[in-house]
């Protein structure tokens, strides 16, 4: 359990320069502050390989800051985000060559007012984003997007999903899936129900768009 007032609370935060970071977690995790961030894991290399694993439940709350479950990737265990005035993630995934997540755990991801929810993110700058979700999704904002999952790849992008996704909006855009990619196929394999609603923007179930080679959609 990690709290603060004014400043970051992190509940495992594991960094490395040259070699690699890897954490596996099996316990429950709270991180909570009022004007900073909030995150579960925090993992990080500059130059090798992030790996997350585990099955303990995350939960991360932040009134005046971002609140993100995990930085990394892979889990099993729930994971519920919630921010008042800006950004919530379940999981984010940033990489300079591929993005990989991998999920069973039930994510909320529920950000009160000017902030996006994003329930799952794994964007890679130039390589392949992609994400294999059984768990389920919800995501919820007021004037920001709300996205259950994102998948950006310069190479490509790909989804399999087999959970239930919520996206729930006021005003902002709603989309259950986000796919998009320049130079390579953007592919969703779902077969899970999605829900994508809003009150005065627009609202996809699944986008999904491929700059220069194709994109390709199998729902059942």
């Amino acid at each position: 359990t990690a709290y603060s007032v004014d400043g970051d609370a992190t509940g495992i935060r594991a960094f490395s320069v040259y070699g690699d970071t890897t954490v596996n977690n099996d316990g429950n995790i709270l991180a909570s502050t009022t004007n900073a961030n909030a995150y579960g894991i925090y993992a990080a290399s500059i130059f090798y390989d992030v790996t997350v694993t585990g099955s303990g439940d995350i939960t991360v709350e932040s009134y005046n800051g971002d609140a993100i479950g995990i930085i990394a990737i892979g889990l099993t265990g729930d994971i519920n985000a919630e921010s008042v005035f800006y950004n919530s993630r379940g999981i984010q995934v940033q990489a300079y060559y591929d993005a990989l997540v991998v999920n069973s755990g039930d994510i909320s991801a529920t950000s009160y007012a000017q902030g996006s929810a994003q329930a799952i993110r794994a964007v890679s700058q130039y390589g392949y984003a992609e994400v294999s979700n059984t768990g389920d999704l919800s995501a919820t904002s007021t004037y920001s997007n709300s996205i259950g999952i994102v998948a950006v790849g310069y190479y490509g992008a790909e989804v399999y999903n087999s959970g239930d996704i919520t996206a729930n909006n006021t005003y902002a855009n709603t989309f259950g899936m986000y796919l998009y990619t320049k130079n390579g196929d953007a592919i969703v394999n779902n077969y899970g129900d999605i829900t994508a609603t809003n009150y005065v923007g627009g609202a996809s179930g699944i986008y999904n768009l491929s700059n220069d080679n194709d994109a390709i959609v199998v729902n059942s």
